[in-house]
């Protein structure tokens, strides 16, 4: 076993290469993929020129394990749910999603906050350990981000509220510009380089919970992780694998996660 996978693939025996196989076909026949080849491509993301022999080996559990490892993550990634469903022992329920641990592993608190850009001359860091901010933010108050105490780089914003889907959040030079260029040491975010101050967010309808995180790194990691992303739509959890699997690929490029949850209050309540 490695890590929350139940087999390490590359020391896998064919018994255990052979459960992969019903679930890799209910997965070709959900996707409605005429031939293995069709399948492996997108699993091994590149083009497969397998033979009709393929599927007859696959159903022995006759192929390499490293194929077998890199089905079983696209599969983990892209559609646990079946993997579930049909072969608990390959795909126990408790498994973390690529995304779960990422944020896991390598979230971080105490570096990222929300403050009223008015009063960010009196406001000091709060401690490290903190989990949630101290003050609530009210419904319609100007606030804007901070990040601190870290290196230069770029950083992509997502939220989700009160546990629902994620959402990216613009952070760039414009309203639809999801990058932020993100200087060494304090960033405050939105950042606009004309005026030089920060851009006033608010808050208008939703009260509650707001959970936040901000991926911060090199250009090519943040503008790879953009690529996925669309403005105002709902994040896929396949998406959020393909992310971490993004962050966690770069040897040197992924500078961190940065966690912040903040809760959103009504005036008066």
């Amino acid at each position: 076993m490695t890590g929350n996978h139940p087999v390490d693939w590359l020391q896998s025996s064919a018994e255990e290469r052979k459960k992969l196989y019903p679930v890799a076909c209910a997965v070709k026949n959900l996707l409605g993929l005429k031939d293995w080849n069709a399948f492996l491509a997108l699993a091994l993301e590149r083009p497969q020129h397998f033979s009709e022999a393929f599927a007859g080996n696959f159903r022995k559990g006759k192929i390499r394990r490293k194929i077998a490892a890199d089905i079983y993550s696209w599969i983990a990634a892209h559609h646990l749910d079946v993997g579930q469903r049909l072969c608990k022992d390959l795909f126990p329920t408790s498994s973390l999603t690529a995304w779960e641990e990422l944020v896991k592993g390598h979230g971080l608190y105490g570096y990222f906050h929300i403050r009223n850009p008015e009063a960010l001359a009196l406001t000091s860091r709060d401690d490290d350990g903190l989990q949630i901010e101290d003050e609530p933010i009210l419904l319609k108050e100007p606030y804007c981000f901070i990040l601190e105490d870290q290196p230069a780089g770029n950083a992509l914003l997502i939220e989700r509220h009160e546990g629902g889907d994620w959402f990216p959040v613009p952070i760039g030079a414009t309203s639809k510009a999801l990058v932020a260029s993100v200087p060494r040491e304090r960033a405050l975010l939105p950042w606009d380089s004309e005026s030089q101050k920060p851009v006033i967010l608010r808050e208008h309808v939703d009260a509650g919970l707001r959970e936040f995180i901000l991926i911060h790194g090199e250009a090519d990691i943040i503008r790879a992780s953009e690529d996925r992303l669309l403005l105002k739509e709902a994040i896929h959890a396949s998406t959020l694998n393909d992310i971490a699997a993004i962050c966690l690929s770069s040897d040197s490029g992924f500078n961190g996660l940065h966690r912040l949850n903040v809760v959103y209050q009504r005036r008066g309540s």
